[in-house]
């Protein structure tokens, strides 16, 4: 048994490292966020912070801070399946606004050209999304009420803040600064 226990005391390490560098990789995309100019900036600044090494590349310190502090406060306080479930509560949510947006510009834009096309037009796309939707309403009607409910109040939170900071910056700096693109597509 103490060779055992020493096997997973190894595999746990080399699994720890794999977290970081998922953090890493992760904590580029909230690095970006938080480094946009204007109205592109969706994170405060603080998230921004980077450390630039000698060869040039900037180091997300910011993000990998707050990344990480998250993790650790998550996997003191919640259950290994409560993690589990929490992320698919929140992964769900992203794939039904993603299934959401492909259906909404197969039915708006709909001779668009693109680069990638799902087969079948738009009823193509809502059959390619019943199968995933179908298993999402399956695990969170099974899941942990307390979880499923937390994934949603956050959800909740992250698109009223989105709201908040759109306002704000509409009634603070006016209509140009939330502008992102001056020449928006038209949309019929």
């Amino acid at each position: 048994t103490s060779w055992l226990f020493h096997t997973m005391i190894v595999a746990s390490i080399l699994s720890n490292f794999g977290l970081v560098n998922l953090i890493a990789m992760v904590s580029r995309a909230a690095w970006a966020m938080a480094r946009q100019r204007g109205s592109s900036k969706k994170l405060p600044s603080f998230i921004g912070w980077s450390w630039r090494t000698k060869s040039g590349v900037d180091k997300p310190v910011g993000a990998i801070l707050l990344l990480s502090g998250l993790s650790f406060v998550l996997g003191i306080t919640l259950k290994y399946t409560e993690l589990v479930l929490l992320t698919f509560v929140l992964r769900s949510v992203n794939l039904v606004l993603e299934y959401a947006a492909v259906i909404w510009l197969k039915y708006k834009m709909r001779g668009v050209e693109r680069e990638f096309e799902m087969p079948g037009g738009l009823i193509g796309a809502v059959v390619w999304s019943l199968p995933t939707l179908g298993l999402i309403v399956a695990v969170l009607a099974l899941g942990k009420w307390q979880i499923v409910l937390a994934g949603v109040v956050f959800n909740v939170v992250i698109v009223v803040l989105y709201w908040v900071q759109y306002l704000v910056r509409l009634t603070v700096w006016g209509k140009e600064a939330v502008q992102s693109d001056p020449n928006p597509p038209e949309i019929d």
